[in-house]
């Protein structure tokens, strides 16, 4: 059986995960489809999020009862569909979804012994909170201590999961996150098949 590529997990909801998956993508970087491209006021050029993941993550979620704005870390559970997902793809790839934050220990125990990489998208605590006030009606006492959550989070993530940290207001970002995923052996692919894209038009539910 040939040795399964690793996988990248973006981490870092209303951080400037939305531009940089979208710089990946159109850079040739093997970002897993299908896609969700569809404008929204919050993000006007799209998410570029991977619809099946934000399935599942939102199952995982919805169990725990956590949201945007009541964030938590799920216990290190197994998910199979999840396995038989990744497992159908042997090359390395990219997944953006924000529900990741919060899921990352399912897709730990469900994956290993694969390899998993993150990158931890960061930006003024201010201007996330605002954020969260501002797309989901999220009380500003909440949006704080959401914001302190997700950091927790994504914090406990790097202890098991290799993952570099930048910032949306460094210029260097892009070339930053390009150097680390050629390091974790995930380089631009202009023959990787274009993913499935969700546009405008399209129904939410294209999905593999």
């Amino acid at each position: 059986m040939p040795e399964l590529g690793p996988i990248c997990l973006i981490f870092g909801r209303r951080a400037g995960t939305s531009s940089l998956a979208r710089d990946l993508f159109h850079a040739s970087y093997p970002l897993r489809g299908p896609l969700d491209c569809r404008p929204f006021p919050a993000q006007p050029d799209g998410h570029y999020e991977n619809t099946f993941a934000r399935g599942i993550n939102q199952g995982i979620l919805d169990h725990f009862n956590l949201k945007p704005g009541v964030p938590g870390l799920v216990p290190f559970q197994i998910c199979q569909p999840l396995g038989n997902w990744a497992d159908r793809h042997e090359g390395p790839f990219i997944v953006k979804d924000p529900g990741l934050d919060m899921t990352w220990p399912v897709w730990v125990r469900t994956l290993t012994p694969r390899k998993l990489v993150g990158i931890w998208c960061d930006r003024d605590p201010e201007a996330r909170k605002e954020s969260l006030r501002r797309n989901y009606a999220i009380p500003p006492q909440n949006a704080h201590w959401a914001v302190a959550m997700y950091d927790l989070c994504i914090n406990a993530a790097t202890k098991h999961i290799q993952t570099i940290r930048v910032d949306l207001a460094d210029p260097s970002r892009n070339k930053l996150v390009q150097g680390w995923l050629h390091v974790a052996g995930i380089f631009p692919d202009p023959a990787y098949p274009q993913p499935e894209r969700i546009l405008e038009h399209q129904n939410q539910q294209n999905a593999e």
